[in-house]
């Protein structure tokens, strides 16, 4: 996995649930973009995207999203993994807390790989200083 951090990146969030974001969408790039054994990469990047905001990209090389998953990826129990045990709540659970919790905004282009180059992008956009409200 690689990273490429903007040095001197400050956010003021929540972290556990930033970690749960980010856990989630690698995990998902590992069991969805890549058959067991096979080689890919994942790059994780986070950069200033405005005076306002922080940009975080989870980019994989792996087998790109279905077109026709596409439409719905973000609805529970959509998911290509059914035989694999999985639900389909993951990227569900991911944009409700970067939309609800985060005060943020999830996005994603994805295409079929052809040339071994990023073909899946998660992107997520979090103010820079959220008011962190107790739950």
């Amino acid at each position: 996995m690689l990273e490429d951090i903007e040095a001197n990146l400050a956010l003021v969030s929540r972290p556990g649930i930033i970690s749960q974001v980010l856990e989630n969408l690698v995990v998902n790039s590992l069991n969805h973009g890549f058959e067991p054994g096979q080689p890919g990469r994942i790059e994780l990047k986070a950069r200033r995207f405005d005076a306002n905001q922080i940009c975080i990209t989870v980019s994989d090389n792996g087998s790109g999203i279905p077109t026709e998953m596409q439409k719905n990826l973000f609805e529970p129990f959509v998911t290509s993994g059914r035989g694999k045990g999985n639900i389909g709540l993951g990227l569900y659970m991911v944009n409700q807390w970067v939309s609800k919790l985060l005060a943020g905004k999830l996005s994603f282009v994805s295409e079929i790989n052809t040339s071994n180059e990023f073909t899946t992008q998660f992107t997520v956009l979090l103010p820079i200083n959220s008011e962190i409200k107790p739950t």
